[in-house]
């Protein structure tokens, strides 16, 4: 199984990356999402964001949501190259 050793790095890089940002994520913004309300920027509990914390905040959302979608696709690569990988070997 030699063979998917750098996927299996690039898996691992990408999951921990994605959990680091949900655990981010869960502590900075526990009521997220942030929205734009006229001329403010309020989350769920109506706490008030600049203009900054809001740009901060749509930029984790976006790394955590580009990390989850090369995770997926790239765990079932893996899965069918490892299924493809043991009916070579049979």
């Amino acid at each position: 199984m030699k063979k998917t050793l750098i996927l299996d790095y690039l898996i691992l890089a990408i999951v921990a990356v994605a959990v680091m940002a949900m655990l981010y994520g869960y502590i900075k913004y526990p009521a997220a999402p942030i929205r734009p309300v006229d001329d403010k920027f309020l989350d769920k509990q109506k706490k008030e964001y600049t203009a900054e914390e809001f740009r901060a905040f749509k930029t984790w959302e976006m790394t955590l949501f580009i990390c989850i979608a090369c995770g997926i696709p790239l765990g079932i690569t893996k899965a069918v190259i490892d299924e493809w990988l043991k009916k070579e070997n049979k």
